[in-house]
């Protein structure tokens, strides 16, 4: 399964200044015959824009290569972005390249809104694309369970650098949820605080 969404814009164009586009996820999923599951999801941007609310709600700094403030100036100032800054596009051109893809699967190809259209209401804001393949069409679903079963294995059992450990696309969520559903989910006090306010 692959789906793609293309949001309001927050994130500027490789070598842009300004807002161009959303931070426009992309994942994809498949079935993987295994307890490992295969999951990647990223926003399309150098991280999330939840990542930024986070840091502003605990009043940290932020890493200087995720936003440029309205001037374009290099910040570690989560507030930025709330100030008319932006967040900068993953892997430089390459992370440009799949905000393209994503507005052009999610906002052109779907008749939504693009980032750069201006449209900011409903009904066409947020467009979304998905595209679910059946295995069976090719090398069959047990085929291919048991071939990503069989590569994931193989992935994992690849050598780490020292003090890291090889994870699967999927896996470092799978290991959160459980430390969540163990532990609790933990908030900052600002947002505690919005939540007890509603």
């Amino acid at each position: 399964n692959m789906y793609v969404n293309v949001g309001h814009p927050i994130v500027s164009v490789y070598h842009g200044l300004g807002k161009a586009f959303g931070t426009n996820p992309y994942s994809v999923s498949v079935p993987t015959g295994c307890e490992t599951p295969f999951l990647v999801d990223w926003a399309t941007s150098v991280v999330a824009h939840g990542k930024i609310s986070v840091a502003r709600a605990k009043r940290a700094k932020i890493p200087t290569h995720w936003t440029r403030d309205k001037y374009g100036r290099v910040t570690d100032d989560p507030n930025a972005i709330y100030n008319g800054g932006w967040l900068l596009p993953f892997a430089e051109y390459k992370g440009y390249g799949m905000q393209m893809v994503c507005d052009l699967l999610g906002a052109v190809l779907t008749g939504s809104r693009t980032g750069l259209s201006g449209v900011t209401e409903p009904p066409s804001t947020n467009g979304v694309f998905m595209v679910a393949i059946n295995p069976e069409g090719f090398a069959g679903l047990d085929t291919f369970k048991l071939n990503t079963a069989e590569l994931l294995e193989k992935v994992k059992k690849l050598p780490a650098e020292a003090g890291e450990r090889i994870l699967i696309p999927g896996e470092p969520e799978k290991e959160s949820k459980a430390k969540r559903l163990k532990e609790g989910v933990p908030i900052p006090d600002d947002t505690w605080t919005q939540i007890e306010a509603l």
